[in-house]
């Protein structure tokens, strides 16, 4: 089904990082944070935030940058990440881990081969550097694809681009207001 929630949308497009991106936007953009010294920034309005998560924000005293926002923001996070486990439109904990170990298994033959056959030809006196090169490539793009795991689901995929689509003028042209809403769906830039 479609998602409305804007923490929800944002936990799908992007994460925990994503969430806490969107949050500060909409207090921003409702006036709850203003820019503080060196690049952080300041909440104004305690009373401003609509949920828990902006809440936690607004609590915060002093000075914060993204770091702080992101350990404030975290527990909410996982929230959201447990209810949309719940309603089909990401994977649980445990099948993002099976999913990630069975998507990097061909690299693990490759470089289970690879050091068969690099033994093989040091054994032989052959030389074997241009093989130790693809061998060095495989294990790099098998770690980027266990860190690079999508864990939505299909539904999650799709509920995810129908909101997109219904919603692209938040791309261009969000209101102040608006602004949560629109970095939740397609980030900062």
């Amino acid at each position: 089904g479609s998602v409305n929630d804007r923490h929800e949308l944002a936990y799908l497009a992007g994460g925990a990082g994503r969430m806490t991106e969107s949050v500060i936007a909409q207090l921003l953009g409702i006036s709850a944070l203003v820019e503080g010294a060196k690049n952080k920034l300041r909440a104004t309005n305690s009373s401003a935030g609509e949920d828990r998560a902006e809440q936690a924000l607004l609590r915060r005293h002093g000075d914060f940058g993204l770091t702080e926002a992101h350990k404030a923001i975290k527990p909410y996070a996982a929230d959201v990440d447990a209810d949309l486990v719940r309603k089909g439109l990401m994977q649980d904990k445990g099948t993002r881990w099976q999913m990630r170990f069975m998507s990097t298994v061909p690299y693990l033959v490759l470089l289970g081969m690879g050091f068969y056959r690099r033994s093989a030809g040091v054994a032989e006196g052959e030389p074997v550097g241009f093989l130790t090169a693809l061998m060095v490539l495989t294990f790099v793009l098998g770690v980027v694809r266990f860190a690079k795991y999508d864990p939505r689901t299909r539904a999650g995929q799709e509920a995810l681009d129908e909101a997109r689509t219904t919603h692209v003028r938040l791309q261009r042209a969000p209101t102040p207001p608006e602004l949560g809403y629109g970095v939740a769906l397609f980030g900062t830039a």
